[in-house]
């Protein structure tokens, strides 16, 4: 491990209250002391979706969520799928919902006793998503996630730069770009 991973594993005591005093504004800055990290971004992003230590702000926790998804954070790629979904602190997107819960599928997660446990409830997530999609719009999905791994730009990005991130996206994906945002 590295300071950094203890920074985020002392920062989750703090949280939970576990074998310390729960401590909101301590993990938080544990962990922005770590944001390089998918899993830092994670914690921040949970950590702002609920008002632990933040205002309780669902639209800014999202830009942590997809950082870390982005960077290959399972948990996060469910739960980005999951707010895409209802429309929590994003606009709904079927599409979006779709890949990233796909994403989670691809990418796997989870303790080994949960795992089995956690496919179901993504795939479930997955069918509610793709029951809004065209066979078209759920083939094209699937080629994204096919063609995508952390660290690559995906075509459902929540950025100010949304421009500069639509050309990158629209490169990669090519003419089917559009279809997805």
């Amino acid at each position: 491990g590295t300071v950094p991973d203890a920074n985020i594993e002392l920062a989750k005591l703090y949280i939970a209250g576990d074998g310390v005093p729960r401590d909101y504004a301590a993990a938080n800055n544990l962990l922005q002391g770590a944001a390089a990290l998918s899993a830092a971004q994670y914690h921040l992003g949970f950590m702002s979706s609920l008002g632990l230590g933040t205002p309780h702000d669902a639209a800014a926790a999202a830009p942590y969520f997809l950082h870390a998804a982005s960077q290959g954070h399972v948990d996060a790629m469910y739960t980005l799928g999951r707010r895409y979904l209802a429309g929590d602190g994003v606009d709904a997107n079927a599409n979006a919902a779709y890949f990233w819960l796909e994403a989670a599928l691809k990418y796997g997660g989870g303790s080994p006793g949960l795992i089995s446990f956690i496919v179901q409830l993504i795939q479930f997530d997955a069918n509610l998503a793709v029951a809004q999609l065209t066979p078209d719009e759920q083939d094209d999905v699937l080629a994204a996630v096919a063609l995508w791994h952390p660290g690559l730009p995906t075509p459902y990005e929540i950025q100010a730069d949304y421009e500069v991130r639509y050309e990158i996206a629209g490169a990669f994906y090519g003419e089917h770009y559009d279809a997805y945002v």
